[in-house]
C-alpha cells in the first residue's frame, strides 16, 4: 500500500510540473477588465452563482468518494466496522451526486422554459 501510495504521489507531483514551465502571457497591468463582462444582467449573475454551487458541490461529492475508498482500502486491514463506514460515505457521496446532477438538469430544464 505505501509503494502505491508513493508511487501515485509522485507521478501526480511529477504532472504538475510541466504546468510550471509553461510560458507567462505579457498582459497590460494597468488595464483592468470588468470580471462581469459588459452589459451583464441580474439573471446571468444569478446563473453563474449556481453553476458555480453546482460545480462545487459535485467536487465536494466526488472528494467524499474518494475519501471514502480510501477508507474502504485502508479499513478492511483493520475492522469490518470500518469497512462498512467508508461503504456508507460512499454510499452517500453517490446519491449526493446524482441529486446535483438532478438538480443541474431541471435547472437547465426551468431556464430553457423561461
Amino acid at each position: 500500500m505505501d509503494k502505491f501510495l508513493f508511487l501515485f504521489c509522485a507521478i501526480f507531483t511529477v504532472s504538475l510540473l510541466g504546468t510550471l514551465a509553461l510560458p507567462a502571457e505579457a498582459t497590460d497591468v494597468t488595464a483592468f477588465e470588468n470580471p462581469l463582462g459588459t452589459g451583464v444582467g441580474l439573471r446571468t449573475i444569478i446563473q453563474n452563482i449556481i453553476a458555480f454551487l453546482i460545480g462545487l458541490a459535485a467536487f465536494v461529492s466526488l472528494a467524499a468518494i474518494v475519501y471514502g475508498g480510501f477508507r474502504l482500502i485502508l479499513g478492511a486491514v483493520s475492522s469490518d466496522q470500518e469497512v462498512a463506514r467508508a461503504k456508507q460515505i460512499i454510499y452517500w457521496a453517490v446519491i449526493g451526486l446524482v441529486v446535483i446532477g438532478m438538480g443541474a438538469a431541471i435547472l437547465e430544464v426551468v431556464q430553457f422554459i423561461l
